[in-house]
């Protein structure tokens, strides 16, 4: 036979990377393809180019092409065995949801399991009971009265009294934690006192010195710093419960009360059985109609609440994801 050259057997160079019958062009070089009769009838393929890895990818590709071109034709010819072989695969990988359970523990999702840090954190459960809950809120001012009007104090005091006879019962485990729970009794101590500390520490939680306020005498509390000493004798900063703007205009009170916690540890989740109901009830108190001000809590069940909420929606979407899948 004549010795041609590449470009008379049919090759070509081209700038961009394409297909076409049993040509491959890649580019910057020039592949030439050469039909060759085979015993079967069909053609064998034979690539001449200068790149070895650009023949490489012309081989990978053509072999995806054709490894997906014999799996349409088998699915297309044997449908029922791919859908019943499919639904077997996916049924078998689903085996694991049987033994499917929620875990909600931080230390155990996010922490590497058998570091020193969760040894260090089981002593330190061990000897300090160092799992507290902080439950916040803020107030503001709204209706035209200003934030340091008794009004505004006088009201404090009223949700403060409120939050107090908060009265419930543990919601599970009672043995454990029998009886009724209030706040004096579910609270973090320090000695005799509760770690509570609200604007009202500035007139010592006294009702008759609150009922006879001024606004001025208000002011001169809030910017004396004799005044911020916890009934426990701990000093507090001007920061933990007064809000500015800007301007170093009061905007805003802060407010905190402490619960210690109360925790029953069961298939992978941690639940505070007093602290979550006494929460509950001290959220709806905050979120109320407090006028004149505008309160907002942020309770240590808030975040649970809403993350829960939000892990819920998602599983649930997931859920439906999964078996539109399977079907």
């Amino acid at each position: 036979m004549q010795n041609r050259k590449p470009s008379q057997l049919g090759g070509m160079s081209s700038a961009a990377a394409f297909n076409r019958g049993n040509s491959t062009y890649a580019e910057g070089v020039t592949t030439t393809t050469n039909g060759v009769g085979t015993a079967d009838g069909g053609e064998s393929k034979v690539y001449s180019n200068e790149n070895c890895l650009t023949r490489c990818v012309a081989w990978g590709l053509e072999a995806v092409e054709e490894g997906f071109g014999s799996f349409g034709k088998f699915t297309a010819r044997y449908p029922w065995t791919v859908i019943l072989v499919s639904s077997l695969i996916c049924g078998l990988c689903s085996i694991g949801f049987l033994r499917f359970e929620t875990e909600s523990r931080p230390e155990e999702l996010w922490v590497l399991q058998g570091t020193e840090a969760l040894t260090d954190e089981d002593y330190v459960s061990s000897v300090w009971n160092n799992r507290v809950r902080f439950n916040l809120y803020y107030a503001t001012a709204r209706g035209g009265v200003s934030i340091t009007s008794p009004a505004a104090i006088q009201r404090l005091y009223d949700l403060h009294q409120r939050v107090l006879v908060i009265n419930v019962s543990a919601s599970s485990n009672t043995d454990e934690f029998p009886g009724k729970w209030d706040y004096e009794r579910a609270c973090l101590r320090t000695g005799d006192t509760c770690a509570t500390t609200t604007v009202l520490d500035l007139f010592d939680y006294d009702e008759a010195v609150i009922a006879s306020l001024t606004e001025e005498e208000i002011i001169r509390r809030i910017n004396n710093d004799s005044f911020y000493v916890l009934e426990s004798g701990r000093e507090f900063s001007k920061d933990d419960i007064i809000g500015f703007d800007g301007d170093g205009n009061i905007r805003a009170y802060r407010g905190v009360y402490v619960l210690d916690e109360h925790a029953v540890e069961r298939d992978g989740e941690r639940t505070d059985v007093v602290g979550e109901p006494w929460e509950a009830e001290g959220i709806d108190i905050f979120r109320g109609d407090n006028s004149p001000l505008e309160t907002f809590p942020q309770f240590a069940s808030s975040w649970s609440e809403e993350f829960g909420r939000a892990i819920e929606q998602d599983s649930n979407s997931l859920t439906i994801a999964f078996i539109i899948i399977i079907v």
